[in-house]
C-alpha cells in the first residue's frame, strides 16, 4: 500500500483549538500539487465546465455514488426503474453507461479526486459486488475509500447486527484494496459506540491507514464531539495524530428554521474540532416519508423549497436565504455568481437557481478554507471565530475545549460534556 505523507505547516500556536494547516503528498503521484489544508472538495457532480469558480477554493474534489442492493418485492414503482448493484455487476451495457458517467466528472476542476460508494442495503454485498465498488473506487480516487454502509451502520447502533460482522467485511475490503499496492487507503469511520469505535480505529492502525473519512451522517460535530475526540485520542496515543488526514462528510450546515432570515453555519466550523477536509452533504437527516408522518397535517404549509435555499456568507458565518439576498448587506465581492442571479426572477422551482446556490456555497466555503490557513499562520483562530456575528459563544466554548479532551482527556471533561 502507498502511503500518504502528512506533514503539518502550522497548527494554533496557542494551543487553544485544533485549527491546523496540512501538506498532503501521495508517494509516486507528481501530477498534483500537494493537497493543503483546510480545503473544501468540490462536488463534480454539480460543476459544469463552464462554472469559473475561484481558483484559490479548488484543489481537492469529490465524487459520490450510491448503490443499492434493496429487496425486489418492497421497491416501489419508481426504484424498481433504478438499477441495483446485483444487476450492474452483471450487465456490460449499464457497466458501460455507469463508467461513462463517472469519467465526465473527472477533469472539471484541477486537483486530485476522491470517490466515495455509499452502499445501500441491509445485507452485505456478495464478494463480486464489493470488488466492484472496491475496483471502482481503486479506479477514478488518488485515495480509495471504504464502502460508506449507512443502512448497516444504523442497524449495528441499533443492535439488530453484530459488529463483528462489519470488521470483517471491512478487513476484506483492505485486503482487496492492498492487493494493487498503489493507491493509499482511507477508512470509514461511524459513530458505532465507545467500544466498537475503539475496535475500528486500532483495525486501521494496525493496517498502517492514516486517512480517513468520518461520516457525520447529517449531524454537526459540536454534536459528534465525544465520539471525534476519541479517535483522536487513540490516534494521539499511537503518535500518529498530526500525521493523518481527516475528511468530513455528510455534515449538516446547521438547522434551517423557517422563520429565520439567517442561521448559524455549523459546517464550517469542522475545521475547529481538527477536520482537514470537508465535503458535501449527500443524504437527508431522516427519510422524507419519515419527514412528512413526524409533521403530518402542517407539511403542505411548509415553504420548504424556499427554507433550504440559503446562501454561506463567509465574513460573518451566517447562512441567509436567498429568496431575501437583497437583504444581505455583505454579499461578497470575490464570488464568481453575481448577485442578479438570485433577484431577478427568483424561484426554487428554477433548476437555475438550485444550481447556483450549490455553486456559489462551495466557492465561498472554499475561499473561508483558504483564509483559514492564514489564520492558523498568522492570526489566533479563536479571536477570529469571536469576530463572526453568526458563531455561538458556545460552539467557540466546544472548540477550545475539544483540543484539551484529546490531549488532556481528564482534565477537559467537564468542558465537554
Amino acid at each position: 500500500m502507498t502511503k500518504l505523507r502528512v506533514k503539518t505547516r502550522f497548527f494554533d500556536k496557542t494551543g487553544d483549538t485544533s485549527y491546523s494547516s496540512k501538506d498532503l503528498r501521495i508517494d509516486g503521484q507528481t501530477q498534483y500539487k500537494p493537497i493543503t489544508t483546510p480545503i473544501i472538495a468540490m462536488d463534480n457532480r454539480e460543476i459544469k465546465r463552464s462554472d469559473n469558480i475561484a481558483q484559490a477554493a479548488t484543489g481537492l474534489n469529490e465524487i459520490y455514488r450510491v448503490h443499492e442492493n434493496l429487496d425486489p418485492s418492497k421497491l416501489s414503482k419508481r426504484k424498481k426503474k433504478r438499477t441495483q448493484l446485483r444487476e450492474l455487476v452483471k450487465d456490460a451495457r449499464k457497466q458501460a453507461i455507469f463508467n461513462n458517467d463517472v469519467q465526465r466528472q473527472i477533469g472539471k476542476l484541477t486537483g486530485p479526486t476522491i470517490f466515495f460508494t455509499e452502499y445501500k442495503s441491509e445485507k452485505y454485498p456478495q464478494e463480486m459486488e464489493r470488488n466492484f465498488m472496491l475496483h471502482t473506487e481503486h479506479t477514478y480516487s488518488e485515495i480509495p475509500c471504504l464502502p460508506i454502509t449507512p443502512v448497516i451502520a444504523k442497524a449495528i447502533i441499533m443492535g439488530e447486527q453484530s459488529f463483528d460482522d462489519y470488521l470483517s467485511f471491512i478487513k476484506g475490503s483492505i485486503a482487496y484494496l492492498k492487493g494493487y499496492n498503489e493507491k493509499p487507503i482511507m477508512g470509514i469511520i461511524v459513530n458505532f459506540g465507545f467500544e466498537n469505535l475503539e475496535k475500528l480505529i486500532e483495525l486501521y492502525v494496525d493496517q498502517g491507514i492514516n486517512a480517513f473519512c468520518i461520516d457525520f451522517d447529517c449531524h454537526t460535530p459540536v454534536s459528534h464531539k465525544s465520539a471525534l475526540a476519541q479517535c483522536f485520542r487513540i490516534l494521539y496515543d499511537h503518535d500518529m495524530l498530526e500525521n493523518s488526514f481527516f475528511y468530513a462528510l455528510n455534515v449538516n450546515q446547521g438547522r434551517f428554521i423557517k422563520n429565520k432570515h439567517v442561521i448559524n453555519a455549523k459546517d464550517i466550523l469542522s475545521f475547529g474540532f481538527g477536520l482537514d477536509a470537508m465535503g458535501k452533504r449527500h443524504r437527508n437527516q431522516l427519510p422524507l416519508t419519515q419527514i412528512r408522518e413526524k409533521l403530518g397535517s402542517r407539511w403542505e404549509t411548509l415553504d420548504r423549497e424556499e427554507n433550504k435555499v440559503r446562501l454561506f456568507i463567509k465574513s460573518d458565518y451566517g447562512y441567509y436565504k436567498a429568496e431575501n439576498v437583497n437583504e444581505i448587506r455583505n454579499y461578497p465581492n470575490d464570488t464568481s455568481i453575481p448577485i442578479s442571479i438570485f433577484t431577478h426572477n427568483f424561484s426554487v422551482k428554477n433548476p437555475h437557481i438550485r444550481h447556483f446556490e450549490k455553486i456559489f456555497n462551495m466557492e465561498q466555503l472554499g475561499l473561508e478554507a483558504f483564509v483559514l490557513r492564514h489564520i492558523v499562520e498568522d492570526d489566533v483562530p479563536v479571536k477570529y471565530l469571536e469576530r463572526k456575528q453568526h458563531v455561538n459563544p458556545k460552539d467557540i466554548k466546544q472548540i477550545k475545549g475539544f483540543r484539551e479532551s484529546v490531549t488532556h482527556p481528564q482534565a477537559s471533561l467537564d468542558e465537554l460534556l
